[in-house]
């Protein structure tokens, strides 16, 4: 009897490890078919997402609630091949409005950003599940494809199965923007730059590093973080005017003589096709995104939170996530504003926001890019990644669509006059910016330096300049300006310019240019 028990027990110990292992395999080319995640604490989440919910669509939020509380889970993965394991991870509620949360039978699923403890899939620690609604369904893989196979950086998306508590259906698997991106990309690591994102607030946000565990302690990866920011500062100091007052919408304006040659090529083809296929959400001050490279000092665009509506030029519901035989003329992408003295409201351009001097510049680069791909390589490409539902005929379709609004955009009447920084941007600007008076901006003197021993000096002022102070900060306090973090409770926006350059107008990139 103890013998048949012991074979039993051996038998579903070789079972359960063959079937379904701790993976620690790193295999790039796997195919993943299908996630599940399980919750530890399945109830208290539930009731997470639907306090989050509850609050947003009452407007009655709660003091101190924490929308990006962590929860342990355990991701199970069945790969293509026939392998199945799982991970453990940490996993919470991803996505700022309720669009990325749905009611399925009563049950509520989110969005998920997900962090696996050990191991990796397909060479990704970091990734997020996304509902599909929340990024325009396939809309999202064909663009993340489109950048990707044009030698971008666009982060490896794909539609999955995915099991979460009572509910299976598809997500949008996309991985984050961290150190596994870079390699895949054949990168070094660096810094990647954004904007902060406060719905709450109206002034314009600095950028900051989204990365910052990249740093590492490192005094040098420090000042690579702050000439990084330094230099993608300029550019958003720069634009402000133009954009918010003068073009009414909220897209960062970028100009020739900021950058090296070919720099600037490569973002002006990035902004053509981003306006070409509807995506000109993902150049707003809040969701662009840029890679610093460490040894070039050179900004480098990535592809981000475009939500592109382009495949309604072919028949594919935005809406609903598939192909239909009519769709209402409200639902097809219209044309993008080419005329940036046409007056228009604010509200026609948050969504068409007009097309900018970057994309005009690279509008012909990019339709000879396009010209260049093979359309059948590209269609498998985007059957891998699990958008299988669009045929041949239709991605050479969409492809004199996207050349067609090129062409558009090569015409476009763009900003004309010259470009120059504004003197006390924040104080001019207060109005429109609807300013706190508990709002700080934090500036660096140009004679600080920053090394293991000695703290680094900042000035800390009100957005007018005449209250300011002078003190030290160490390398733990410097992290949190980098990552556009609060000091002492108090809100701030970390400029990193000297204040007497930033007064004055006066402020300059990280490098000088050729």
């Amino acid at each position: 009897m103890t013998s048949i028990i012991t074979k039993i027990i051996f038998f579903l110990i070789l079972f359960t490890s063959s079937v379904f292992a701790e993976c620690k395999s790193n295999n790039k080319s796997e195919i993943i078919e299908s996630l599940e995640i399980e919750f530890y604490k399945q109830s208290q989440f539930v009731e997470h997402i639907s306090i989050f919910y509850i609050a947003e669509k009452t407007e009655n939020y709660i003091k101190g609630f924490n929308k990006r509380k962590k929860f342990d889970a355990r991701v199970k993965v069945k790969f293509k091949d026939g392998l199945s394991c799982f991970f453990e991870a940490e996993a919470r509620m991803h996505g700022d409005l309720i669009d990325h949360i749905d009611f399925i039978d009563g049950t509520p699923i989110s969005s998920l950003s997900i962090s696996l403890k050990s191991g990796k899939i397909r060479n990704i620690k970091k990734f997020i599940l996304y509902r599909p609604k929340s990024r325009r369904f396939d809309n999202e893989i064909f663009t993340t494809s489109l950048f990707s196979h044009l030698g971008f950086l666009s982060p490896r998306t794909f539609n999955v199965d995915v099991k979460i508590l009572n509910f299976k259906g598809r997500f949008i698997f996309q991985e984050k923007l961290k150190k596994e991106f870079l390699v895949n990309n054949n990168k070094l690591e660096g810094p990647i730059l954004e904007s902060k994102e406060n719905f709450k607030t109206k002034h314009l946000e600095m950028s900051k590093v989204s990365n910052v565990e990249w740093i590492k302690g490192n005094k040098k990866n420090y000042i690579v973080s702050l000439n990084a920011i330094r230099d993608y500062n300029f550019s958003i100091l720069k634009s402000y005017r133009i954009s918010a007052t003068l073009a009414i919408d909220e897209n960062l304006r970028i100009f020739p003589e900021d950058f090296e040659k070919n720099e600037f090529k490569k973002i002006s083809i990035f902004d053509a096709i981003m306006y070409a296929v509807g995506a000109g959400n993902g150049l707003s001050y809040d969701d662009r995104r840029f890679y610093y490279d460490p040894i070039y000092s050179r900004l480098e665009p990535v592809y981000y939170d475009g939500n592109a509506t382009i495949l309604s030029k072919i028949g594919y519901s935005s809406r609903e996530g598939k192909f239909k035989n009519n769709l209402k003329d409200n639902q097809i992408i219209k044309e993008p504003f080419t005329n940036f003295y046409l007056n228009t409201t604010r509200d026609d351009r948050h969504r068409r926001p007009v097309v900018s001097n970057s994309a005009k510049n690279g509008a012909n680069f990019a339709i000879l890019e396009l010209k260049k791909i093979d359309l059948n390589i590209f269609l498998k490409e985007l059957h891998k990644n699990n958008f299988k539902e669009i045929t041949i005929d239709q991605l050479n379709s969409l492809m004199i669509h996207i050349i067609d609004r090129l062409e558009l955009i090569a015409e476009a009447i763009v900003y004309k006059e010259k470009a120059n920084l504004e003197k006390s941007l924040y104080s001019k600007y207060q109005k429109q910016m609807n300013l706190s008076k508990n709002l700080s901006l934090i500036f660096i003197n140009n004679e600080s330096s920053l090394s293991n021993e000695i703290d680094i000096l900042i000035e800390e002022c009100d957005y007018s300049l005449i209250l300011c102070k002078s003190y030290l900060i160490n390398k733990k306090k410097l992290k949190k300006l980098i990552s556009q973090g609060k000091l002492k409770s108090r809100d701030v926006v970390f400029i990193n310019f000297d204040k007497n350059d930033y007064l004055n107008g006066k402020i300059y990139k990280s490098k000088i240019l050729p």
